[in-house]
Parts: structure tokens; sequence; C-alpha cells
């Protein structure tokens, strides 16, 4: 089979690695796999990789996007070249994932794959393609999305719109493009994520759970832990640690800071992707690094914490949790959304709620049964659950059903 990829960040980020993976595996077996991203992150001279527009084209459209509040609804010269390529390319199916950063024109997209009867495959790795602006909804509490998106609470949230508030017409547009398209089948990434998706205009659909995975020849208990912690000055310390790609309070900065003060002078605090500003406000109680971007680097930190503490409260998966339990890391994180799939009570903690006496109790649980307790049932879950290999035959298996039923 011939399948193209369309992500707006290529093979950066998390959406990112799910291509790599996806890419490697069609690879492997036998069939032949394209990949169409927006060039801004991607400079890539791989000749299965298609980058449709440089820095300049998408940072216009991210501009007229914040003015006109209407992203994914223009770039109108990136997406005839998409169409023109999957024309020329004639793939036999188009796999979709993250499509809302400045990239295309999904109404375009969506009206060319339904015209020419496409087999098309929408990963759910957010909220946006079923709300009328929003990535996630869960912390503002807003069930706007089950009926129809007015005065949007994120308005200024990504994908940011300065001054307009288009959730209502941008609801109406994606509920009349994506809800008679015949040929579109879903893949989520939760149960939770499916649930929500059931309960939205795309409900319909058909679609599957297939969880993201991690490889274990990428992430696993890594020997230099030690020296990773003496590197930080962190020896004979108990060490919390959390990643994420860009921090805010959603992902629990604000309550790390305030944790901070809580902790005894033998526990410390590891933040990645911190930035530099960021890292001036931490309080010394706190280590920031910079965004790890070497699976090896990150594999270092994970196996060296004694414990991972997830605050997010918006996951439709939680990938880094799975890659620190990968590496024998317990878990600790909050009871909401596609947390409590992830971290079994063998491999954790899950917080009824992200206050301060909840997370401390959970930090001295773990401290006190001790990292062993956990590390051989999260490396197992991990490989039994949400494994790479497991990831990539789900995606195959869905294809080929789905080709299968297309035949005459």
């Amino acid at each position: 089979m011939k399948v193209l990829q369309v992500n707006c960040n290529g093979y950066y980020g998390s959406t990112g690695k799910i291509v790599r993976k996806l890419s490697a595996y069609l690879t492997e077996t036998g069939n032949e796999n394209l990949v169409a991203c927006s060039g801004y992150r991607e400079k890539s001279t791989d000749e299965r990789t298609y980058c449709l527009s440089g820095n300049l084209t998408v940072r216009a459209n991210q501009v007229a996007s914040y003015l006109c509040g209407d992203a994914g609804f223009r770039f109108g010269l990136t997406t005839r070249k998409l169409i023109r390529l999957i024309r020329e390319q004639k793939p036999d199916l188009v796999q979709l994932h993250h499509l809302e950063s400045y990239f295309i024109n999904v109404e375009q997209l969506a009206n060319f794959l339904k015209r020419e009867k496409i087999p098309t495959v929408w990963t759910m790795h957010d909220c946006w393609p079923f709300t009328g602006h929003c990535t996630h909804f869960f912390t503002v509490g807003c069930e706007k999305w089950k009926t129809g998106c007015f005065d949007c609470p994120q308005k200024k949230e990504f994908p940011y719109s300065l001054f307009l508030d288009r959730s209502k017409a941008l609801y109406a547009k994606k509920k009349k493009d994506f809800s008679d398209w015949e040929d579109l089948h879903l893949v989520n990434v939760s149960n939770w994520m499916q649930e929500m998706v059931r309960q939205s205009f795309l409900g319909i659909k058909e679609m599957r759970v297939i969880y993201n995975g991690v490889n274990p020849d990428a992430f696993y208990p890594s020997e230099k832990s030690e020296e990773r912690k003496k590197e930080l000055g962190l020896d004979g310390l108990f060490v919390i640690l959390s990643v994420a790609s860009t921090w805010s309070e959603k992902k629990g900065w604000d309550t790390f800071r305030q944790l901070a003060k809580e902790l005894g002078d033998d526990e410390k605090i590891v933040l990645v992707g911190v930035s530099e500003k960021q890292a001036q406000e931490l309080p010394k109680e706190i280590i920031g690094i910079p965004r790890v971007r070497s699976a090896d680097t990150l594999r270092e930190y994970y196996s060296m914490a004694d414990v991972y503490l997830n605050l997010s409260l918006e996951e439709t998966f939680g990938l880094v949790s799975v890659e620190a339990m990968a590496c024998g890391t317990p878990v600790i994180a909050c009871a909401t959304t596609a947390n409590p799939e992830i971290a079994s009570p063998e491999c954790g903690v899950v917080l009824r709620e992200r206050s301060m006496e909840q997370i401390l109790d959970a930090l001295r649980t773990v401290r006190q049964n001790g990292k062993e307790a956990y590390s051989r049932a999260c490396v197992d879950r991990v490989k039994t659950r949400f494994s790479e290999k497991a990831m990539c035959e789900g995606y195959y298996d869905y294809y080929r059903q789905i080709l299968e039923r297309g035949k005459p």
C-alpha cells in the first residue's frame, strides 16, 4: 500500500515521533510511505518528505490567523500544493495528524478528499477537529462543543486569535465539512479521547483506539542515570522530574514552584523544557533544563528520577508519562482526561485532585515504598500496552481493513 501522512510539524514534537515511527514501519514492511509537512519545523532532504511551505509563508499565515481568528481555514497556496501532490502520487490512503498550526485549509482539503473518494484516517491528537477553536476544553469546563461553539472562553489560547471570536462559524464549517465525509475514519489515542469524540458531531464516524507507543530500544532504565545525577549535584537526593515541550500553568508551572517550598532539604525538582526566561523565575529548589531533543539524554533524565510528576490536567494520551515508565520510573498524575489510563496503581499514584496536600501525600507514598517497588511493573506495562510495535501494527491493520473494504 501507499500511504501519505500529513502533519504540520513533520517529524517534530510528539506527533512527529508518531509520523517517524509509522514511516519506518511502513517502509520495513514493504509499503510506500510519504510525508507532507509545512517545512517550518522540518528541513528534510529525504525524497519521501515534501515540505510544502517555508518559514516566511507560515509566519505570514500565522499573523493573519491571529488577526482573523480562522486558523486551519486559510493557507490556500499550501493546500493547493498538497492537493497537487496527492494527485501526482496517488496514495491508497491519506493519514492526517496535526493540522491546525498555520499550515493548510482543512475545508479545501476535506472537500478534495471527499470528492476524490480517497480513504482517509485522521488521528485525534487533540480536540480541535470537533471544536470551534480550542484544542482542549477540560480546564475551563466548557461543553459548548457538544452542541455548537460560541463566545469562546479560550479565544486567546492556541491556535491564538487576538481579536475575533470565530468559534461559532468555524464550528459550523467543521460540522458541515466533516460530517458528510463518507470515507473518513478516526483513530483516538486514548479511551478518554474516544468518549469525547463520540459525544461530538464526529461521533457518527467509524473509529478505534490506538495508543501512542514508545520504542523500548530508546527508552529503558539507563545505566548512566547515576552519572547524570552527580553531574546535576543530585547525588543522594530524592529527585522529582517533569518534562514539557512548553511550560504553562496547564502543565502545572505555578504548582511546581509552590511545591518547591514544601520539600525537604533532601528533595529536588527537575523540570525539563524550561525557557531562558522561565529559568530565571525558578526557586533554588528547582533545576531548570532547556528542551531536550535527544532520546538518549531524555532516557538518562527519566532514569535518574525517583518519581515522574505529571501535573497536567489535559492529556489526550500522556506520552512523557509512558516514556518515564519505560525507564522504570513511577508516575504520579492527575485523575483527569487520559492520565488514569497510563498510570495503574502498581506503577504510581493517581491524584484525585491537583491539590498540594494530595501531591505531597503521593510523593511520600512513592518515597516510602521506594522506586524499586514500581520499576518492574512500569517497564512491563509499557511493553504490553504502549509499545511502538503495537501502535504501528494497530495502524497498519486498520489501513488494511479500510482498503480491503473499498475493493470492488
